[in-house]
């Protein structure tokens, strides 16, 4: 079989909420055999931003496929051959050369907040594609904010790249919501806010996917980690479950900062673990 005929198959997507585990769930598959884990190429940003109907999506998995086939390198998140777990530490691109075995390899690209926003035009693109959308209990995600990304931190997703150069593509609904959260001048609030409007989000589009709790994947990590290779129909991922370390940040955060997140974030949250 051609690497023609299988530009659509076999492929995969990790989106979410950011800092609730999308590169640790990317890590975990990048353990598993004849699979290739891209981790927010570059290549994504002006693809997402520039088609309606993202044909040249379609493309880009037919040219990296084709690249992997044949050895070449593709500058990936990673370092010594391992996915970057954590991008608020190291968000360096270097190149690596990945090893699969046949054309049947299964392709899972990661862009945490660049997908979230373009999941309906990718649905149409390649209705087959697998989905995974990350998400994780507001304390500790919006305290992971504060401290990393200056974007996350601010939460202005007029100052957010990849959801203000998708602006247009998006529904009448989302852009209001979108201008309600950039028109608060208080950082606390637009934190709250923002999460909401991303876990609505994957609300939203949750019948086209597998959720992921970021809780359930530190306490029960195999049972999480099954899920995952069974939704893609992959191998049974190598990765050592004791890799994995967790700690809390969201004690960090101040009452105010506790009694916001309650009130504007619960609710949503309940109803995507009752979802998952």
């Amino acid at each position: 079989m051609s690497i023609k005929n299988l530009k659509n198959k076999n492929v995969g997507i990790i989106t979410g909420i950011p800092r609730s585990g999308t590169s640790l769930v990317a890590s975990i598959i990048s353990f598993s055999d004849n699979v290739a884990v891209l981790n927010e190429p570059a290549q994504l940003t002006k693809i997402l931003k520039n088609n309606k109907n993202l044909n040249d999506f379609v493309s880009y998995i037919n040219h990296i496929k084709k690249t992997i086939i044949q050895r070449e390198p593709i500058y990936n998140k990673q370092s010594n051959g391992f996915i970057t777990e954590n991008t608020a530490l190291d968000d360096t691109r270097r190149p690596h050369v990945f090893d699969v075995f046949d054309l049947s390899f299964n392709l899972i690209i990661k862009n945490t907040l660049g997908f979230l926003f373009a999941i309906e035009r990718i649905i149409n693109a390649i209705p087959e594609i697998k989905i995974i959308f990350c998400f994780r209990n507001p304390f500790e995600t919006i305290a992971s904010w504060k401290n990393s990304f200056n974007h996350l931190k601010k939460a202005m997703p007029n100052k957010i790249a990849v959801i203000n150069d998708q602006i247009s593509w998006l529904n009448d609904s989302d852009n209001k919501q979108i201008n309600l959260i950039n028109n608060e001048q208080t950082d606390t609030i637009r934190r709250a806010q923002l999460w909401t409007f991303l876990a609505n989000r994957i609300i939203e589009l949750s019948g086209n996917g597998l959720l992921v709790n970021y809780s359930n994947l530190i306490n029960n990590p195999q049972i999480e980690i099954n899920r995952i290779t069974d939704y893609l129909n992959i191998c049974k991922s190598s990765f050592q479950t004791r890799q994995i370390q967790h700690k809390s940040k969201k004690y960090e955060l101040n009452a105010f900062e506790y009694e916001l997140i309650d009130e504007y974030c619960m609710n949503t949250y309940e109803r995507l673990c009752e979802i998952y």
